[in-house]
């Protein structure tokens, strides 16, 4: 956790941030429409449709944890590959036009999602050190937790409008 990383941190005199990492993505960034049946619809199908597109996303969960046990990332470049794949999806994400309703979902997925990208290139540096590499992996944790959770109340929220079955 954040405190466990502090106590670290000044153990060895480092100066670390551990508050969290810096959205990329603001409310103005995103590109809103009246929110509608059509328009949830046609939100519905862009996301799916681009988030379809990356396989890669998910995979990195045995790569990581065979790292934490071992201290040794097996296939590094694969595992940036997964990284720069959570932060492409958040940026064509973004570029979908979302209904006012779900502008603030939209917000925190896409945020997560490069936050995600970001933990992993730091858990990456496992081998140059490990500190930034167990701030990655608390980061990790903590943004994976939140976007499950952003695209859990996106989910009730489609299907509350019928976008989705229940």
């Amino acid at each position: 956790d954040a405190a466990t990383l502090q106590k670290i941190a000044a153990d060895i005199g480092a100066d670390i941030n551990t508050n969290g990492l810096v959205n990329r993505y603001r409310l103005a960034d995103i590109k809103t429409v009246q929110t509608t049946q059509a328009s949830l619809e046609a939100y519905h199908a862009a996301f799916s449709t681009i988030y379809n597109k990356y396989s890669t996303i998910g995979t990195e969960l045995t790569p990581i944890a065979a790292a934490a046990d071992t201290g040794v990332i097996e296939d590094p470049e694969g595992l940036r590959t997964i990284a720069v794949a959570y932060q492409s999806l958040a940026q064509k994400i973004a570029a979908v036009r979302a209904p006012i309703g779900v502008a603030a979902y939209h917000l925190a997925i896409i945020n997560e999602l490069d936050h995600i990208g970001k933990s992993i290139e730091l858990i990456l540096a496992l081998e140059d050190g490990g500190i930034n590499a167990m701030i990655g992996a608390s980061f990790y944790g903590n943004y994976t937790l939140a976007l499950a959770n952003s695209s859990r109340a996106l989910k009730e929220y489609l299907t509350e409008y019928s976008i989705l079955d229940s």
